[in-house]
């Protein structure tokens, strides 16, 4: 049986959308998991991310914004941008949510677990 990740949805600066499907194996289930620690990083405040971006006042250039988190919350670029896409894709703001991201954490714990006994 394969597992996979959520997915990961980006918009791309022509518009078009580009979803990336990930297995789920340890080493990308431990990916998942520092990339969520950014949420921890920038304290679970959506609105204060939300305003810095818009004070930067460039709507479409991910680049910028994620050069912006990395230097603000001291965050990695993939977690930035993981910042950047769940802001973009309401559905993953449930990490915004200390009790939700501690819920999102223990799935993906439980899930690595699942995968290395497999």
């Amino acid at each position: 049986m394969k597992l996979y990740l959520d997915s990961i949805v980006e918009e791309l600066e022509d518009g078009s959308i580009r979803t990336t499907l990930i297995k789920a194996t340890p080493k990308n289930i431990d990916e998942r998991i520092r990339n969520l620690e950014g949420f921890k990083k920038v304290n679970f405040d959506i609105g204060k991310v939300v305003n810095m971006i818009r004070d930067l006042g460039f709507s479409n250039d991910d680049a910028a914004k994620i050069t912006l988190l990395c230097m603000k919350f001291k965050l990695t670029r993939a977690q930035a941008q993981f910042i950047v896409n769940a802001i973009k894709n309401d559905a993953e703001n449930i990490h915004f949510s200390p009790k939700g991201w501690q819920e999102e954490i223990e799935k993906l714990k439980a899930l690595k677990k699942l995968v290395e006994e497999e």
